[in-house]
């Protein structure tokens, strides 16, 4: 027999869940909602900037389409390390530049604003090796050159770290006053692979390199003969 009481119960339990998995994405999709990124806030002249700085398409793979990810904002002078306070504004108009580095090799990539996100910037690239790489943001803000440091994490790391709360003169108009959490190195690309594992574009390069040598080394040796 039909049983209308639980029939009701089953269709709330389901819009119920529907709501909250609504309210989730929109959540995820406000301002100031990051993953894995790092934050250091800043005194440039007179004014404060709060920097959250990561990775592109996280979690982020070697070989993989990936990026520098830039947020700037005008921090709330009661929670100055959060994103998420109304009174946290976006900056945006901003002509910084990114470089970014892996062991001795450097790369200066334009940061490009994004249309839907004020206060946004980012600048493709893929890494291609699996090491520590390091993002530089330098410009000028409120006629001030700055440069701003960031560097991934070969391990686990947590977005609500304190790094430092100490403060660091970085030169006669820019101080920092904090710096909190941090973002994950690529990691090989075998972990994101699936059903097969495969070795990076780097790997399979060196791998033909060292069997081009061994079939010189052969025909030089057949030659000699």
């Amino acid at each position: 027999m039909f049983n209308m009481r639980n029939e009701h119960s089953s269709i709330s339990f389901l819009l119920g869940g529907i709501a909250i998995a609504a309210f989730l994405l929109v959540s995820m999709s406000g301002r100031g909602m990051v993953y894995a990124h790092q934050k250091q806030l800043y005194a440039i002249g007179d004014n404060k900037y709060l920097f959250v700085a990561g990775f592109l398409n996280e979690p982020v793979y070697v070989d993989d389409k990936s990026g520098v990810a830039l947020y700037v904002y005008t921090p709330d002078p009661k929670d100055p390390m959060s994103t998420d306070s109304n009174s946290t504004k976006p900056i945006e108009g901003l002509t910084l530049k990114a470089e970014i580095s892996a062991g001795t090799k450097t790369k200066v990539l334009d940061l490009e604003p994004d249309e839907e996100q004020p206060g946004y910037y980012t600048a493709s690239f893929i890494p291609d090796v699996e090491t520590t790489y390091k993002f530089r943001f330098f410009g000028n803000l409120s006629n001030i050159p700055v440069s701003i440091e960031y560097s991934c994490s070969p391990g686990a790391v947590y977005e609500d770290t304190v790094v430092s709360n100490s403060t660091e003169k970085i030169s006669d108009s820019v101080t920092r006053n904090g710096v909190i959490g941090g973002y994950e190195c690529p990691a090989p690309r075998s972990e994101g692979a699936f059903p097969e594992k495969i070795m990076s574009n780097v790997d399979i390069n060196n791998k033909i390199m060292d069997l081009e040598n061994k079939v010189t080394a052969l025909e030089n040796a057949s030659k000699a003969k």
